[in-house]
């Protein structure tokens, strides 16, 4: 007798946690869209590791004070509808009793629209290399799904770098590690990116950082001078920048050259053009750390960190992605020729400490979904706090009526009517009677003055 198949339940989340704020992150990558259904958790309770509602913490997977519950993956299709269609059944299944989850934070590769007055906002802009996906509105359809709850829209960038900043202020809450304002999040695969956190907040303004197309010099005797197959309608038409350089398209293209030119010391598998850029872009994983593309690569990654340190004064670079997980080869490399670069011209304690100054990102590659966490978190913390105000504001507005006598905007007093009846007859019957009061000394000052005989009326009354 065959053996009778079992399957496991599926248990809503929001269900099982339905005394929680359950936070939904949803970071939309050109392979994929990763989502991530985590609950808020008190942060004395998530040191110490202890239940929250009835359930246990795992301390494991509690970061910046959200322990993450579930998390799913999605392809990034060609289709955007069938994505984003997936990525709503799945929250609808998990959405709490109440109708929607506390809140959602979407960071998403770009460019996108951040503006959000405007028509584009929550949307991939034309300029996008994923052809399929330009003027599609990301935020609208997974927003319903979550059921309109606080929400903000980010870049794949700008979320990680906030994720990045707040773990910093967490941890510098002692001397050794003053406080900062300004941190930069790069990325480096199949594109470069940045993401800018000044005074306390990620850089918007009139779109978001491109910093990845910032035109860098090319290292002495490179000769490869034709730009990236992507660059044809980026700036500088994908000539010398950094995404032209450090990213892995760019990398694989290079390789691809080198061999055309049948380098003997350092040859690579071959590849077609019809393969996709990510699958030509494995072969960078069994190449070895003395290949001179990782010299171009930290290169032009170092001058873009002269920039963000020249231009805002940065205080922080962490580095990311899958170039960046080459590990501390490249990083030595970014760090030398970063200082080489600045030529003393700065010299800082944070400088001198440059293996701290500049480093890779402690969520490793969770970084951009933390990242999108991190932006449903501020947006549960600022809406509750608006309404907090206004609730405030509210009720100082009733009491100052109270204490007026005069009704609040939209409150209903039984007694108004009253009050304003004993109002008017007050005032009425006080200037009556100073009315009959200044009749009646008229009178009798009149009789006093003829009882004393001759012209007694005031002169001002005289004939």
């Amino acid at each position: 007798m065959a053996k009778e198949e079992t399957t496991e339940e599926v248990i809503s989340i929001g269900l099982k946690y339905a005394k929680d704020d359950l936070i939904v992150g949803v970071e939309g990558g050109g392979t994929s869209f990763a989502v991530c259904i985590s609950r808020l958790i008190d942060s004395v309770e998530s040191s110490s590791g202890t239940r929250q509602h009835g359930w246990p913490i795992n301390p494991d997977k509690v970061v910046l004070d959200m322990e993450i519950l579930l998390e799913e993956e999605f392809p990034t299709s060609d289709d955007p509808k069938e994505t984003l269609v997936r990525i709503s059944n799945f929250l609808i299944f998990h959405r709490p009793v109440k109708g929607s989850y506390s809140s959602l934070g979407i960071a998403c590769f770009g460019p996108v629209g951040l503006n959000a007055s405007s028509a584009d906002y929550g949307t991939i802009l034309p300029t996008t290399p994923k052809a399929n996906w330009r003027n599609v509105n990301v935020l609208a359809p997974i927003l319903e799904a979550c059921g309109n709850c606080y929400h903000k829209f980010d870049t794949d960038v700008n979320a990680p770098a906030m994720a990045e900043y707040m773990l910093c202020q967490q941890q510098q809450n002692h001397p050794a590690r003053p406080s900062i304002s300004s941190l930069a999040y790069v990325t480096v695969g199949t594109g470069v990116g940045v993401g800018l956190i000044i005074n306390c907040r990620p850089v918007h303004g009139m779109m978001h950082p491109e910093g990845g197309q910032i035109h860098v010099p090319p290292m002495e005797g490179d000769t490869f001078q034709e730009g990236y197959s992507w660059g044809e309608k980026c700036p500088y038409r994908g000539k010398h920048t950094v995404e032209a350089i450090a990213s892995s398209v760019a990398l694989v293209e290079r390789l691809e050259a080198m061999q055309k030119e049948d380098d003997a010391v350092h040859m690579v598998k071959p590849s077609t053009s019809s393969e996709s850029s990510n699958k030509r872009a494995s072969i960078l994983k069994d190449l070895e750390d003395t290949h001179p593309i990782w010299s171009h690569a930290a290169f032009a990654l170092a001058n873009l960190c002269v920039t963000l340190i020249l231009l805002n004064s940065i205080e922080k670079i962490v580095l990311g992605g899958g170039i960046v997980q080459r590990g501390e080869v490249l990083l030595h490399q970014v760090r030398s020729n970063t200082l080489m670069l600045l030529n003393g011209y700065i010299d800082t304690e944070a400088l001198r400490n440059i293996n701290e100054f500049i480093t890779t990102s402690r969520f490793g590659n969770k970084a951009g979904l933390v990242g999108a966490l991190v932006l449903g978190k501020l947006a549960l913390e600022g809406g509750r706090n608006k309404e907090d105000h206004s609730a405030t504001q509210r009720k100082g507005e009733v009491m100052d009526a109270e204490y007026r006598n005069i009704p609040a905007k939209g409150s209903i007093n039984e007694n108004n009517i009253f009050w304003k009846g004993f109002a008017v007859g007050y005032r009425s019957g006080l200037a009556v009677g100073v009315y009959a009061t200044a009749v009646i000394c008229l009178v009798l000052f009149g009789l006093t003055s003829r009882n004393k005989g001759g012209n007694q009326y005031p002169a001002r009354l005289r004939i």
